[in-house]
């Protein structure tokens, strides 16, 4: 899994459109994925577009610069050091 993150996130680092389309397809298949999404009719939860999964990952509630800079984070911090020590 955590090769899987690894590999979406650096398909993110270059600058250019696909990586904001990669950002949108991504954080929406993790929101349907963990069924938090507020239009489920059999999970009602109270979840609302800004306290959702994907609000966690974008950092807000559109795909902008800070969603893009927190994703690049991921790839070079936070991954990473999640990695077991050899």
């Amino acid at each position: 899994m955590l090769t899987l993150l690894l590999s979406f996130t650096g398909y993110l680092l270059p600058d250019d459109q696909a990586r904001l389309l990669a950002v949108t397809v991504g954080t929406n298949m993790a929101r349907a994925r963990l069924s938090l999404d507020t239009k489920a009719p059999s999970l009602d939860v109270g979840m609302t577009p800004y306290n959702d999964v994907r609000f966690g990952l974008l950092g807000g509630s559109i795909v902008d610069a800070n969603a893009l800079l927190r994703s690049y984070i991921w790839h070079c911090i936070a991954f990473p050091s999640s990695l077991p020590s050899s």
